[in-house]
């Protein structure tokens, strides 16, 4: 079996956090309103912040070596960010 199996693309990634975020969408958007939504896609759980690192950096305490999905709650999306949860030189995925 290929260790890539369990690998997903960003696309996944985002339609997976979006998807998750879309469930959440009436309660989060009512009490959170421009604040940022990091969503680690396997076990649907999330941090909220500020910020948009305030709110990885949350998720990332919590799920260490995890991929999320970042969204600003309230908004449309104009582009997609991921960062893998390792702390890299090159951390932040587009």
């Amino acid at each position: 079996m290929s260790e890539n199996k369990n690998i997903l693309s960003l696309q996944e990634i985002a339609r997976k956090g979006q998807e998750i975020y879309d469930e959440l969408k009436e309660g989060l958007e009512s009490k959170y309103k421009g604040k940022y939504i990091a969503i680690e896609i396997e076990s649907k759980h999330y941090e909220i912040g500020d910020t948009p690192l305030e709110a990885i950096d949350n998720a990332e305490k919590k799920y260490p070596n995890k991929l999320f999905h970042l969204i600003r709650i309230g908004f449309p999306g104009l582009y997609t960010v991921s960062r893998t949860a390792k702390k890299e030189k090159h951390g932040w995925l587009y």
